[in-house]
């Protein structure tokens, strides 16, 4: 979480290739406007652009098989389909425009990142809020 300009699609495209380098898990990127996959993501990855996630959860997790979805820019009504890759056992990555964990409208994630400054980490919050210890 962190305003525009803070380095979330940064840190989301980095992590999607350490994810993918590492542990050969099947990624699936849902890059809603082109940004997202503008880099190097990883053997495992496969990317749909240009297309709401919704959309993209619905088809991937039926016809992909992914272990983890990696998003961009989390609205309010986007969360049905992060709940929905969720309930199916798959992970999630997302990155939001909000400054506080207060702002989240819906607590899906067991983890949340708040940069700090230019891909900064300011803090890491359990889903209760709290920080992790």
């Amino acid at each position: 979480m962190a305003p525009p300009g803070e380095g979330k699609t940064t840190l989301l495209r980095d992590l999607t290739r350490i994810i993918s380098e590492r542990t050969k898990l099947n990624i699936l990127v849902s890059d809603e406007r082109g940004e997202l996959s503008a880099g190097a993501l990883g053997d495992t990855s496969d990317v749909v652009r240009f297309a709401d996630k919704l959309t993209v959860f619905t088809a991937g997790i039926r016809a992909m098989r992914p272990d983890v979805i990696v998003t961009d820019e989390l609205l309010p009504e986007d969360y049905a389909a992060v709940r929905r890759a969720r309930e199916s056992g798959i992970r999630v990555l997302a990155s939001a425009h909000l400054k506080k964990y207060e702002d989240v409208p819906d607590k899906l994630f067991e983890r949340y990142v708040i940069l700090d400054g230019l891909g900064k980490i300011g803090k890491i919050l359990r889903s209760d809020g709290n920080d992790l210890d």
